[in-house]
């Protein structure tokens, strides 16, 4: 069976097979539960291979001559292909890759911020991580307006109609971060 088929092994009641999934984690091998965030998470062993692989092999300057070079821009390419694709992008230019989203988010707003003016509008959600609400907020120093669209406590969502109540000719931007989720 392929790695994706052993996650979820098919039966009445789908249940994830949880010593593959253990050992597909090097830290997780032994009896040891981590109940971190993100931030803290534990990394599968084929990206530790991966890592060590292009600190031995590519870890240079993108875009020299040289045939290392090369290579490790081929392999940045590959790797922003196969995010586009897993996103279903239509270009592997619409995704922007970088050390983590809360630094990606951060510099994002500092970039929008510039086009902004006193009184525009940003809507973000109370149900966001910090990284994508605390950049948005520090706007409100230069006179940007941040509105809150609020988590639905009865329907467990963000509802389009909340939003719509919230949205004015002066909202520029709406921030919420999205999951989508699906085991087939």
């Amino acid at each position: 069976m392929g790695t994706e088929n052993n996650l979820m092994k098919k039966n009445s009641k789908m249940k994830a097979d949880l010593k593959f999934i253990r050992n597909e984690f090097p830290s997780l091998r032994d009896d040891y539960v981590y109940f971190d965030n993100a931030g803290g998470s534990q990394t599968l062993g084929r990206v530790i291979n991966k890592v060590t692989e292009y600190f031995m092999t590519s870890d240079v300057q993108l875009g020299g001559v040289y045939s290392v070079s090369k290579t490790a821009r081929e392999r940045v390419d590959k790797g922003n292909e196969m995010i586009a694709k897993t996103l279903n992008a239509s270009n592997p230019r619409e995704v922007i890759v970088g050390s983590s989203s809360t630094s990606l988010i951060r510099l994002f707003s500092i970039v929008i911020g510039q086009t902004l003016e006193p009184g525009d509008e940003i809507i973000i959600s109370d149900c966001d991580h910090e990284a994508n609400v605390t950049p948005w907020k520090d706007l409100q120093r230069h006179g940007i307006i941040i509105k809150t669209w609020g988590f639905d406590k009865k329907s467990m969502r963000l509802e389009l109609d909340d939003l719509k109540n919230l949205m004015t000719e002066k909202t520029k931007y709406v921030n919420f971060c999205h999951a989508l989720f699906n085991w087939h």
